[in-house]
């Protein structure tokens, strides 16, 4: 019923259909070291969160905090992104070695007049990278 209402709306093309249309794909792997104050915040929240988890599961089991060590590991994934996807911090005190090589990456590539397609798993790094 859904499919129907929304359908004049949605236009929905398959890879095989516009292939030869994109360019080739290029997908480059850069390793980034996180900035000394990035680490900093990454280690003092992974200590703080394994004493918390650990307290809990030594009292209640694995199986009640499953969920609290996924969203651990969540966060630390964003903070590895930028501290300030993690919250917490005042923006003067927190910065991101991997949006700072991304963006001279992209500076230089802009003017080359290559075009650049840039994915994000977090919406809230998409935002900061476009300050």
């Amino acid at each position: 019923r859904i499919h129907k209402q929304v359908s004049p709306f949605i236009l929905r093309r398959k890879k095989e259909e516009v292939a030869s249309d994109l360019p080739e794909k290029i997908e480059q792997l850069v390793w980034v070291e996180m900035s000394e104050a990035q680490r900093r915040f990454y280690e003092n929240f992974l200590a703080s969160a394994q004493a918390g988890i650990l307290q809990k599961v030594a009292s209640d089991g694995m199986g009640r905090h499953r969920m609290e060590v996924l969203e651990t590991l969540l966060r630390l994934r964003q903070i590895c992104c930028h501290p300030l996807l993690v919250g917490q911090l005042a923006e003067a005190d927190c910065d991101s070695a991997k949006l700072r090589i991304l963006r001279d990456d992209l500076e230089t590539l802009m003017e080359e007049g290559k075009k650049v397609l840039v994915y994000s798993q977090f919406t809230s790094m998409l935002q900061l990278m476009k300050r």
